[in-house]
């Protein structure tokens, strides 16, 4: 069954992934509508990599979009 998780944030990369850091410690990535699980992270880098993903979109005028992700 899918894994609720609750998203932190968004980064979009030059190649049209978008990384995504999830509060239960893992970072996903989404391409063409498939998450894959890329590893585990600990708390503080998980909060470091929201803050810089969210940094980041705001920068570029996207905003941090808050939003609840399901992991299949």
């Amino acid at each position: 069954s899918p894994i609720q998780s609750s998203f932190v944030a968004g980064l979009a990369l030059d190649d049209g992934r978008l990384l995504l850091a999830s509060q239960d410690g893992e970072l996903v990535h989404v391409a063409q509508q498939s998450i894959e699980p890329l590893g585990r992270l600990s708390g503080s880098a998980i909060a470091s990599l929201a803050e810089s993903a969210e940094g980041q979109l705001l920068g570029a005028g996207l905003g941090g979009v808050r939003a609840p992700l399901t992991i299949p």
